[in-house]
C-alpha cells in the first residue's frame, strides 16, 4: 500500500469540511501485566458503527490533535467522551493505559471493502481520566523511523499484518508464523491464496 498520507494531513482533513469521506479508525489493544493483549477496542468517529477488515467499529465522538513541542518529538492527543466507561475502566486497571498499543486507520466511507488509506501505529505514553472524559497522549510518527522502501518482497515470509486486511483470515488460530509452508504458516491456515509473500522470486527464501 503506498503511503500517500501522513497522520497530521488526515486529522487536518478530518477535522475541515471536505468531499473527502475520510473516516478515522481507532484500535486500542489492552495489555496485561505480562504483555499479552486481552482485548482490543475498536471505535470509529462516525454516527453508526460501520463494519471494515471483519471487525466492528463503535460509533464514537472523539477528537485527535497534532502536538509539536520545541525539541520534542510531535505527539498525537486523544480525548474522547467514554459514557459506557470500557476505556476509562480499561485505564484504570492497567496503569492508566500507558504501554498499549494503538492503531490509527482510514478509510474512505464508500469504499470499505477496498484497502484502508493508511494505517499508523503508535504507543500510549500518557493517560488521564475526568468523568466521562478519557485523554491519552500517543507517541507519534518519526519520519526517521519509517520504513523505506516501504514494503520489502520475500519469497517464504509473509509480509502482511495477521488477520488484517490484506491476510483475511477470521478463523480460529490466534498466531501464525507468517511463513508459507511451516507449522503454523498459511497452509496449515487453509489462507495460502492469501499469502503476502512472493513465491515466485528465485534465491531469496528468507
Amino acid at each position: 500500500m503506498a503511503r500517500h498520507l501522513t497522520v497530521a494531513t488526515v486529522i487536518e482533513t478530518h477535522n475541515i469540511a471536505s468531499a473527502v469521506a475520510f473516516l478515522i479508525l481507532i484500535e486500542i489493544d489492552v495489555v496485561n501485566s505480562a504483555g499479552s493483549v486481552i482485548e482490543t477496542i475498536r471505535v470509529v468517529n462516525n454516527n453508526e458503527n460501520i463494519t471494515f477488515g471483519g471487525n466492528e467499529y463503535v460509533a464514537a465522538n472523539f477528537t485527535m490533535d497534532v502536538k509539536n513541542a520545541a525539541g520534542e518529538e510531535p505527539t498525537v492527543k486523544f480525548a474522547s467522551f467514554d459514557p459506557t466507561g470500557v476505556v476509562r475502566q480499561r485505564m484504570e486497571e492497567f496503569d492508566g493505559g500507558v504501554g498499549f498499543p494503538v492503531r490509527m486507520i482510514v478509510v474512505n466511507s464508500d469504499a470499505l471493502d477496498a484497502p484502508a488509506e493508511m494505517s499508523e501505529d503508535f504507543t500510549v505514553i500518557a493517560g488521564s481520566a475526568n468523568g466521562y472524559n478519557v485523554s491519552l497522549t500517543l507517541g507519534a510518527e518519526n519520519p526517521l523511523r519509517l520504513r523505506f522502501p516501504l514494503r520489502s518482497q520475500f519469497r517464504g515470509r509473509c509480509s502482511v499484518k495477521y488477520k488484517g486486511v490484506l491476510c483475511k483470515y477470521a478463523g480460529a488460530l490466534g498466531t501464525c508464523d507468517y511463513t508459507y509452508e511451516g507449522d503454523n504458516g498459511c497452509l496449515a491456515h487453509g489462507n495460502q491464496n492469501n499469502f503476502g509473500g512472493f513465491r515466485g522470486l528465485k534465491n531469496l527464501n528468507v
